[in-house]
């Protein structure tokens, strides 16, 4: 269990900052600015404030009911997957690693809600053509990146489990 904190603690702290930090470079220079493109139009930076969930899945909430959906029940979400992440054994490396990238992603943002009057702040879009995604930050590419590691994990062992059978 220890060699699991040790590996958990560092890349959740990792992840926090380096999502906090980006969230105040993006307050500093995109707040109030126009849209910077690059790579032919591919990434956007442009400062949004999201009071919703996903893709601002939930802003016309009322203010309560946005408190308990967008900041207790991931609280307590997070809460239940951390100690599952720490207390399981049945867990690989790479799920760990996963689960650990998706709490780091998830608090960052639940900060911010906190924080920040129950805003995230987003920051980076992309796209080709009229094909784009959302505005998003780094909180939300760690809880994809661990979403994707989760799925290739699964996939990884499901396929070995049908070999060994």
């Amino acid at each position: 269990m220890k060699s699991r904190i040790v590996l958990i603690l560092p890349l959740i702290v990792i992840c926090i900052i380096v999502d906090q930090i980006t969230k105040f470079i993006a307050q500093e220079f995109l707040m109030n600015q126009n849209i910077h493109t690059f790579a032919w139009d591919m990434l956007r930076l442009q400062y949004a404030e999201n009071s919703g969930a996903f893709l601002g899945m939930g802003s016309s909430l009322g203010a309560d009911t946005r408190f308990y959906v967008l900041i207790v029940m991931p609280l307590l979400m997070l809460l239940a997957l951390m100690v599952y992440l720490i207390r399981s054994n049945k867990l690989s490396r790479l799920e760990v690693v996963s689960l650990a990238l998706i709490c780091g992603g998830g608090i960052s943002n639940l900060l911010d809600r906190i924080y920040r009057n129950g805003v995230v702040v987003d920051f980076m879009n992309m796209g080709v053509a009229g094909l784009r995604t959302g505005i998003f930050n780094f909180a939300d590419m760690y809880i994809m990146a661990g979403v994707f590691l989760m799925f290739f994990e699964y996939f990884r062992t499901a396929r070995k489990t049908v070999k060994e059978a």
